[in-house]
């Protein structure tokens, strides 16, 4: 599959709001290795005449230091930290506050 910010056009903004959805929702976390610095692909596994399309194009090496997004590492982080430190994040109950075509809220509350 194409990494995520190659679908998005290399939009980090949109990047961010899909992984904050999923570090504040319930259920198993999946984040490509690399995606955490902003790895993304040269082009797409499919743009080739392939039944199996490139799938070396989703596999590009790790990028290491000033080739890292420092931003955006630290962004991950800062989702990760609340997810550890609150259990509610992953198993208390969730209502839904506000969902609209622009906007959605919610919240978690702890069972215990």
């Amino acid at each position: 599959m194409d990494r995520f910010l190659w679908a998005a056009s290399g939009d980090k903004r949109r990047l961010r709001l899909a992984d904050l959805c999923q570090f504040t929702l319930r259920g198993v976390l999946m984040i490509n290795c690399g995606t955490e610095v902003g790895l993304s692909q040269k082009r797409g596994i499919h743009q080739v005449n392939s039944h199996f399309g490139i799938l070396e194009e989703s596999r590009l090496p790790m990028p290491w230091g000033r080739e890292q997004d420092g931003d955006l590492l630290w962004f991950y982080q800062g989702l990760i930290h609340p997810r550890r430190t609150h259990p509610a994040q992953v198993s208390g109950q969730w209502e839904s506050l506000l969902a609209d075509p622009h906007a959605l809220a919610y919240s978690w509350t702890d069972d215990q």
